[in-house]
């Protein structure tokens, strides 16, 4: 979906990029090693890894001349490494290219980044900038929580907190989560859900309505919430993807709808998807 896209980002780009720049921050500490604290053909396997190119493949005698070994040498790494799945090997050009196991990796260390960390400067810009609460959200155990929140510095606010629980179908940010998982995901969810009584006269209590409301979001790629939990405010919301382009968490900004005016409503959407669009990248995205 265009709306909510891809970031469009080469996958194996992006994990060579993170092994490299890292091998790169570590070389000032490895000076302080001496020899006896480094295994030499681990080494060696470490120095062939980074030197096939992401994209297209390497044949022996190019890694022999790049890293300056033997072919029979490179030969036995690489055969360990293909075994392993840190490298494939063309049946017809006999040339390298990097392995399934290196992506596998690389979305698990990109998984361990704190999605908290990454996502409050830009909370922050936000209630900042519209002097309103903003807040990320997760799903947990088929509902969402609250997992870090900004509050303005207002007399005249939602009271929130950390920690703070709402089902799927009431509020911006839950149905931005539910909007964006897979269809079939979806309508498991939305079969299993028991309405507790509505709030107010806008909270959905139907799910043929919950439906087609979340289809409308993920075409529009956000979600406007207007007087689903408290008649006088208005929430908007938007998805944060991983790597893999799955919805992680939901960024959203809320205040009373008095403060919040149409004009107001579209520059919220445009920073709200700018703001969540820097975290999926920092995500991998």
């Amino acid at each position: 979906m265009k709306t909510h896209g891809r970031y469009n980002n080469c996958i194996n780009k992006k994990y060579i990029f993170l092994i490299r720049n890292n091998s790169t921050k570590n070389q000032s500490s490895e000076t302080h090693m001496n020899d006896g604290t480094r295994i030499k053909a681990l080494e060696n396997g470490l120095k062939i890894l980074m030197a096939i190119p992401s994209g297209k493949g390497i044949s022996i005698t190019a890694l022999s001349h790049q890293v300056d070994m033997t072919k029979s040498a490179i030969c036995k790494i690489l055969s360990t490494f293909r075994d392993y799945g840190f490298v494939s090997q063309d049946g017809v050009t006999k040339e390298y290219t990097l392995g399934p196991t290196l992506i596998a990796k690389g979305f698990q260390a990109l998984n361990q980044l704190d999605i908290r960390a990454l996502a409050k400067p830009e909370l922050r810009r936000l209630t900042e900038r519209y002097n309103e609460n903003s807040m990320l959200m997760i799903e947990q155990n088929e509902q969402v929580v609250i997992i870090e929140l900004c509050e303005a510095d207002v007399p005249i606010k939602l009271t929130m907190r950390l920690g703070q629980c709402h089902p799927f179908y009431r509020g911006a940010a839950p149905k931005v989560l539910l909007a964006f998982q897979p269809e079939e995901r979806i309508q498991s969810v939305v079969a299993r859900i028991v309405f507790e009584p509505p709030l107010t006269d806008n909270t959905i209590h139907d799910k043929d309505v919950l439906l087609q409301r979340l289809a409308q979001i993920r075409r529009d790629g956000y979600c406007i919430s207007e007087g689903e939990i408290d008649v006088l405010t208005l929430a908007v919301a938007v998805p944060i993807l991983d790597a893999q382009s799955k919805i992680v968490a939901s960024m959203a900004v809320s205040g009373p709808k008095s403060r919040v005016d149409r004009q107001n409503m579209r520059a919220m959407i445009e920073d709200l998807k700018d703001s969540a669009r820097r975290v999926s990248q920092r995500l991998g995205a």
